[in-house]
């Protein structure tokens, strides 16, 4: 260990009797170069003991997490820098990690993550397996926003064949934006009968790219409802080909290229992607329409303000995100969106407008706006419960695992003969929370469950907690529907399926099983070709309502 480490850690447990020293604010003052930053890394992995260790190998132009920390550290004074006579390996044995149960690595450069992934997944290789009562893996985030390299790291970890960790991957704009619809929902002016949604996005950065993403899956409010989504961003040309990247190569087939009239001899392209295709095809079956329009405008322009009117005149917006990397050009944006969307009578803007601000000025608190919110990086989403999404995770392995639970019990009638109809399945939840008591009560077992599943079946679980609100919102809200309302809500489920499928790269393909490495399921169909090709799947779209029957029981 380190001599600085050391003496610091002599200081505090002579001085503090060994104790924690949990809820204290220390202070580091002095000058610039005297070494505030250096003192700061090392007496956050000293206080932080058992619980968390943050790895910073910075560049000088990464401050996100470093920020938020207030830590924000030269790059000749990061860890690997400090103790550049050491290899990375000695240096990571030097500071002790295995007592951590959390390992964050934060470097803007994914490559280097990857190169700290594998020698402490090395190191953690060699410790003996966890078991016990209260058993769990370390957890180790790896800070990637590329979806192609992601993509990389999941299949790396995956055919690891032995691994003594969780690897779970940290994308800051999709946690800023999960958090986005977890406070401000899509549903907020969707009355009676209504359920259709029209996002629109004004820029199309990482942020807007993950808004979108999200926003099919969050925007599932019936099966049969008109999602529609209008993205706008003046370099969209030569943004598009990296985003439909998150698609199967084949949804290119339903791309096209649309020029529209928006003044006198002017015209405006946009490209427009249709889910199901309008042709007949069924690569990407999915009950409902899903409709998106990929605008290349400034929104400094007059051709905007035309186009945007034109985009509300069709289908009123419900929900907008203004993700705009200028703030002078975003506050006039603002401005001007209160023109465009007033109605007579109006006293303030009446759909949910969130701006996404990438430094700590909240500047939705200048307008005077009830529906205008922000969404700040650093105090959003740099906090060690963001970053970890603890609550999040711990939902999505009750949810795997009652799926499991429910698999095993159907699969068990089936073999004894007996008839799975609609009476004997809404009566099954006595059958599986008597199943369920065993393990749900050893939080070990479902670290367990847990960890044998591969990183995308962990985000499909993920994504399925993220969407209860919704469901909660229709059956116990809004009572749209009775848990009686069986084949409907599981088509609502089906879809949000289909969507998640679709928008992380995979299509239809008549088989027996799913294939992760070429991206296709064979469940992704519309409800009543489900019925008929894949009858024995159709009772599990219905476990998420199990878990929230459950949940209002209780």
């Amino acid at each position: 260990m380190p001599d600085v480490v050391k003496k610091q850690k002599s200081y505090l447990t002579d001085n503090h009797g060994g104790k924690k020293m949990n809820g204290k604010i220390i202070a580091v003052c002095g000058g610039n170069g005297v070494g505030k930053s250096t003192i700061c890394t090392n007496l956050a992995t000293v206080l932080s003991e058992d619980k968390i260790v943050i790895l910073f190998a910075p560049r000088t132009d990464y401050p996100s997490i470093q920020s938020f920390f207030d830590m924000n550290i030269a790059e000749n004074k990061s860890l690997k820098k400090l103790y550049d006579d050491m290899s990375i390996e000695d240096i990571l044995k030097a500071i002790d990690i295995t007592k951590y149960a959390d390992i964050i690595l934060c470097d803007d450069n994914a490559m280097e993550n990857i190169e700290y992934l594998k020698v402490i997944g090395s190191i953690c290789n060699s410790l003996q397996k966890p078991s016990g009562d209260n058993a769990s893996y370390k957890q180790i985030y790896l800070s990637c926003s590329d979806n192609s390299m992601s993509q990389l790291i999941k299949q790396y970890y995956d055919r690891l064949e032995e691994k003594n960790f969780d690897l779970n991957i940290i994308d800051v704009n999709r946690m800023a934006v999960n958090k986005m619809f977890k406070e401000h929902p899509v549903y907020q002016v969707n009355t009676g009968d209504d359920y259709d949604v029209h996002l629109g996005i004004i820029g199309f950065g990482e942020f807007g790219q993950s808004t979108l993403i999200q926003g099919i899956n969050m925007a599932v409010l019936s099966a049969e409802s008109d999602i529609c989504i209008d993205v706008f961003d003046k370099d969209m040309k030569s943004i598009i080909g990296s985003f439909m990247k998150n698609f199967s190569v084949d949804a290119l087939d339903g791309l096209k290229l649309v020029a529209e009239d928006v003044f006198i001899g002017e015209k405006a392209e946009y490209y427009e992607l249709n889910f199901p295709f309008e042709e007949n095809n069924d690569r990407f079956g999915i009950d409902g329409h899903i409709k998106i329009r990929f605008w290349e405008t400034d929104a400094t322009t007059l051709q905007f303000n035309k186009i945007f009117k034109k985009c509300n005149a069709d289908k009123p917006f419900t929900y907008l995100v203004v993700a705009m990397g200028d703030t002078h050009s975003m506050a006039n944006t603002i401005i001007e969106l209160k023109q465009l969307l007033y109605k007579k009578g109006d006293k303030c803007i009446n759909i949910p407008v969130v701006i996404r601000m990438k430094d700590s000025n909240n500047i939705s608190k200048i307008y005077d706006e009830k529906n205008l919110f922000t969404i700040e990086q650093n105090r959003d989403i740099f906090s060690y419960e963001s970053l970890t999404d603890h609550y999040i995770v711990d939902e999505a392995k009750m949810f795997n695992h009652r799926y499991n639970v429910l698999y095993d019990v159907i699969n068990e009638y089936k073999k004894q003969g007996k008839v799975l109809n609609d009476e004997f399945m809404l009566k099954i939840e006595d059958v599986l929370s008597e199943e369920a008591l065993s393990v749900e009560s050893s939080q070990a077992k479902l670290n367990a469950a847990w960890h044998k599943m591969s990183i995308f079946d962990r985000e499909s679980s993920i994504a399925q907690s993220l969407h209860q609100d919704i469901k909660k919102w229709l059956v116990c809200d809004k009572k749209a529907y009775t848990f009686s309302d069986k084949e409907e809500l599981e088509r609502i489920e089906h879809r949000r399926w289909n969507i998640f499928m679709i928008t992380h790269g995979f299509k239809y393909e008549k088989a027996d099983r799913k294939d992760l490495y070429a991206r296709t399921h064979p469940c992704i169909s519309k409800w009543e070709v489900l019925k008929v090709e894949k009858p024995d799947t159709l009772e599990y779209d219905f476990t998420p309502y199990y878990i929230l029957r459950h949940t209002q029981n209780k």
